[in-house]
């Protein structure tokens, strides 16, 4: 397939066609008459040439009803006008030039013309001696001052035809410089002979022209008034048809209908004016639309020397890009139409011929397009800016892959959507925001047909097109999206920014920042971290740096202290990996290990942050959204509510009000990405604290994972985004509270159960006694015993709790055991024992008792003593203890048992048989 456009297309040809100039591509009306009169004019093509000519014109639809209409006016004897108020390069231009080779140069080259003419017999009736019977008068009012070279024309055709009286006329008033007199050449020319008028460019000196200029056309146009004016006043059956094609370009013709009751030279107003008036009566056929889309493409594809069709070439989607071009209300006002697209055409043959591609496509798009149909105005220079900046861009992406495909969907869409009016592009985005886009000629691309191009055009997969569909928008700020009614997306690129773009693009940019400055986190981090603190009356949560601060502290017992030991500069070193660990957080380990066995508080709790991946990510996500939206406020969402009466550039006011019919996708995407944020700091200051530190009562310190859950805090609309950073401030606020309520309820949960209330204490003290009395019918509460042991698990409660239930506990165990027992409590100081005596037992003890303690601890021997009070207290009886000795608690047992050695019958249970 790639080597059918080597053969269809000449490349040598595409490339003189982009080298040359619009005009050079399609002559102006005044060159091709003066050429006419001297047989010579400079350029690639000699359009004074009816063989040049021909070769490269398409006889459209439009053209044929023309000239028929033409052909039957002087046929038919009759007056009749057209008005040709197209664009600039529509083909206007074209047809005069083409009038002008039908009726005046094929009389001279009739040898020539037969071979390409018999076509247009067929289409449109025109013959040879029709065209021999009839007077030419041309004028290009583009260029008025050369109206006299003009005329030469018309004096050669008139002495051709054999009116020598009126050639005379003619050429002696040139002589004089001055017009001939209309009245006098009206009554010269045979009235045998029909009359063809044509005139291009009609408003241009209205809209453009000198005040010399003017005053030529002035004179022009009161001449051919006057000069149809009276032809037509001889009776029809004697005289031959009038007939008068002007042309103009539809821009100078809409700005002269709003500028002509003000315009300053009063007198060439009224006689254009008055010409119009005369061109309305006798106007026979409007042509505002007149080329189709296929005969552009055949046009195209002659130029071009195709020699295939079009769509044979060139993909199908062009079918939108040669609309935009040609329509009447034109993207590109000031291009020239079908010349520009002719050039616009060849670069992208050339770009696709080069490509070694199969079929020339809207990806085969480079800036020179942008000139071809822009020219070097404001818009295009922005357009090629935006386009040289993406470019530079794609070049330092490392993924070539990506690159290419991203670059072809860029032209895609360049494509499909530059335009020359800074007011199309807001009207693109209004319609395309407010009903479903369905056939109209709307320049966005869609992102089916994007995907279409790339994958069959260009054969790329499609899960790597959607990808880079995806991101096409984060590739510049000036390519925008639009969701489209229904939900399918669309792209377009302007010469204004992209405020969701650019939003993106800062957020992306200071995620990378963040990302690689670790320690900035960590420093941003200890702001929040601060914000964990509680202080309640029986919790006292809070942020410590250096654990030598903690020693001039005092601690009370009734309250339950958790430290979170963020050491930053330490913090800021540290990075944890799963398979290697974090020789940072060690060292913080060990401290506070170290910290917690000097001290043997049961009621401080460290808390240990672990800085890991995925919580560095965490909060360079919520930052880089934090500083983006703030900047993206205050630069940009601000300016739609400047004064309205504030003078703004073309560009400003375009971006002004871009934003304002993207205010509320902008909006939503501010929302979404607060959101998005709010969700990562959560997971992140819920995942920072890693490790609790307790000190149990064994003399232990145990470690225990934290495990948070992340608090899910959202905003759901804006009605003032100016408050955003406040609002999204505020809930970050929110996260820290409740992740600190929520840290504090876990660490309090911990292996040492914190309790807060006296109810939970009496309910737990009362607990402990009942469970510990069924089994030895004593218990010893003393109040500066803050941990209770209940099975597993271990409770700290504050003494002043302790405290308040001595009474409580005392009577609840009454009430609880006062059927089998009488119970005795008798206080001592701090302590209070509870001792149970069953009613009408006998306080014999016949049975040794056995008691284990393994290993030996500090309390052993007071355990010793209260067993041999009991049985003591129960008639006495012997008392069996085994002790487990080892190398490490030898010492620790001997001073147990040298306290009661004098008691101690010792049985040696090594040797068989042996005595007490």
């Amino acid at each position: 397939m790639a080597s059918r456009l080597k053969e269809v297309l000449d490349k040598p040809y595409l490339e003189e066609i982009i080298r040359l100039s619009p005009d050079d591509l399609a002559p102006s009306f005044g060159t091709v008459i003066r050429a006419l009169v001297d047989q010579h004019a400079s350029g690639a093509w000699p359009y004074y040439r009816p063989e040049v000519f021909f070769d490269n014109t398409e006889l459209t639809e439009g053209f044929a009803e023309i000239i028929k209409n033409i052909v039957n006016t002087l046929s038919s004897r009759g007056v009749d006008g057209i008005f040709l108020d197209l664009d600039m390069g529509s083909g206007k231009t074209h047809l005069l030039t083409l009038l002008l080779h039908l009726f005046a140069s094929c009389r001279f080259n009739p040898n020539v013309c037969t071979r390409y003419i018999r076509d247009y017999g067929k289409k449109t009736g025109f013959n040879l001696e029709l065209a021999e019977n009839t007077i030419v008068i041309a004028a290009d009012m583009r260029t008025p001052e050369s109206i006299y070279e003009y005329l030469k024309l018309t004096a050669g055709i008139l002495r051709w035809a054999g009116a020598i009286d009126a050639a005379n006329h003619i050429e002696e008033s040139l002589s004089n410089r001055r017009l001939p007199d209309p009245v006098k050449l009206a009554q010269s020319i045979p009235l045998k002979n029909h009359i063809l008028i044509l005139i291009d460019e009609l408003h241009y000196s209205a809209i453009l022209g000198t005040r010399s200029s003017r005053e030529i056309v002035k004179e022009f146009l009161k001449f051919v008034s006057s000069l149809m004016s009276y032809r037509k006043e001889i009776q029809k059956e004697k005289r031959g048809g009038v007939a008068l094609v002007v042309a103009s370009a539809r821009r100078d013709f809409v700005r002269w209908s709003e500028i002509k009751t003000v315009f300053e030279d009063k007198d060439f107003a009224g006689v254009l004016e008055a010409f119009i008036d005369q061109l309305e009566r006798v106007k026979g056929l409007a042509a505002s639309r007149w080329m189709s889309n296929a005969e552009a493409q055949r046009i195209i594809a002659r130029r071009l020397k195709l020699g295939k069709p079009f769509n044979e070439v060139f993909h199908e989607s062009f079918n939108g890009f040669i609309e935009r071009v040609i329509k009447a209300d034109s993207d590109f006002p000031d291009a020239h139409h079908m010349r520009s697209l002719i050039k616009a055409f060849a670069i992208y043959a050339l770009n696709a011929l080069e490509s070694n591609a199969p079929i020339v496509s809207p990806a085969h798009f480079s800036d020179t397009v942008v000139t071809v149909l822009l020219g070097d105005s404001d818009i295009a220079r922005r357009y090629r800016a935006v386009y040289s900046e993406i470019l530079n861009k794609l070049e330092s992406m490392e993924n070539t892959g990506k690159k290419g495909l991203l670059r072809l969907a860029v032209n895609i869409v360049f494509t499909g959507t530059i335009v020359g009016d800074a007011k199309k592009i807001i009207e693109m985005v209004r319609v395309a925001k407010t009903r479903e886009v369905s056939d109209e000629a709307i320049p966005l691309v869609r992102e089916l047909e994007l995907k279409e191009i790339l994958t069959k055009v260009h054969g790329y997969r499609d899960s790597d097109v959607v990808d880079v569909v995806k991101d096409l928008e984060s590739i510049h700020p000036n390519i925008h999206s639009v969701k489209l009614v229904g939900g399918a997306h669309a792209y377009f690129v302007a010469p204004s920014r992209n405020v969701k773009a650019i939003y993106r693009d800062i957020i992306a940019r200071n995620r990378y920042n963040y990302l690689n400055n670790e320690k900035n986190v960590v420093e941003k981090l200890s702001e929040y971290v601060n914000e964990l603190a509680l202080n309640e009356a029986l919790v006292q949560q809070s942020v410590v740096g250096n654990l030598n601060d903690l020693d001039k502290t005092p601690h009370s017992r009734d309250k339950l202290y958790i430290y979170i030991y963020f050491n930053a500069p330490l913090l800021s070193q540290s990075k944890w990996d799963e398979t290697k660990g974090d020789g940072t957080f060690s060292r913080m380990l060990n401290e506070a290990r170290e910290y917690l066995r000097r001290k043997a508080m049961h009621n401080v709790v460290f808390v240990l942050p672990r800085i890991k991946e995925s919580l560095i990510r965490d909060m360079a996500d919520y930052l880089a959204v934090e500083d983006a939206t703030s900047h993206i406020i205050n630069t940009y969402l601000v300016k739609v509510e400047k004064d309205e009466s504030t003078r703004r550039s073309e560009e400003d006011e375009l971006f002004r009000e871009l934003l304002k019919i993207e205010f509320k996708d902008i909006v939503a995407e501010v929302v979404a990405k607060i959101n998005d944020a709010l969700a990562s700091f959560s997971r992140a200051v819920a995942s920072l604290p890693d490790k609790a530190l307790y000190y149990m009562p064994s003399g232990e310190v145990r470690e225990a994972d934290v495990k948070l859950t992340p608090v899910k805090r959202e905003v759901s609309g804006l009605e003032d985004v100016h408050r955003a950073i406040d609002i999204m401030r505020s809930r970050r606020m929110d996260i820290i509270e409740n992740t600190a309520k929520e840290l504090y309820q876990w660490i309090s949960q911990g292996p040492i159960s914190f309790i807060t209330s006296e109810s939970d204490a009496l309910r737990v003290i009362y607990s402990t006694v009942t469970e510990d009395l069924k089994s030895l019918n004593k218990y010893r509460l003393c109040k500066d015993h803050t941990v209770l042991q209940k099975g597993e698990k271990s409770y700290y409660i504050p003494p002043s709790f302790i405290e308040k239930a001595f009474q409580s506990v005392g009577e609840e165990v009454r009430k609880s055991f006062e059927k089998d027992y009488t119970v005795r409590t008798v206080i001592d100081g701090t302590c209070m024992e509870i001792v149970l005596e069953p009613k009408g037992a006998i306080a014999v003890v016949n049975q040794p008792v056995r008691a284990s303690v393994l290993p030996p601890r500090p309390s052993t021997a007071t355990s010793i003593m209260e067993i041999i009070d009991s049985v003591a207290e129960n008639g006495g009886g012997v008392v069996t203890i085994e002790i487990e000795v080892t190398k490490d608690n030898y010492e620790l047992v001997k001073e147990t048992l040298s306290q009661i050695m004098k008691y101690v019958k010792i049985k040696d249970y090594s040797r068989k048989g042996a005595g007490s």
